[in-house]
């Protein structure tokens, strides 16, 4: 699935590395253009970017761990005196919350891929 910007089309249209014609400067601009090739706006060429599978899953994952390790960590540094007889507990407690807040996460992900026409 290409990227529908304006940099890359030109860039898709000029057969790659050639510069057909034009200036490398002028080339070097149209091709750095990241403004969409359906809309001016610039939310609509941030969604258009991130909804792009490969970012889209990397981005994903990457806020997937970024919650698990968040909630761990304050899970655990919740209880400062923390006994080997309260740590199921705690690891409950984790599992629970984290896995709570990645389903929010997702259904996220899940209304972004929405936005993009």
């Amino acid at each position: 699935v290409p990227l529908r910007l304006r940099g890359v089309t030109s860039w898709s249209e000029n057969e790659g590395w050639e510069h057909g014609g034009k200036s490398l400067l002028q080339y070097v601009y149209s091709s750095l253009d990241l403004r969409c090739t359906f809309s001016d706006a610039f939310a609509d060429a941030v969604i258009e970017i991130t909804t792009h599978p490969v970012f889209f899953h990397l981005i994903k994952s990457l806020t997937f761990i970024t919650i698990i390790m968040a909630v761990s960590e304050v899970s655990a540094r919740r209880k400062t005196e923390l006994t080997p007889r309260g740590v199921p507990k705690v690891i409950t407690t984790s599992v629970v919350a984290g896995s709570l807040i990645v389903i929010f996460a997702d259904w996220a992900f899940s209304q972004l891929l929405l936005m993009r026409h």
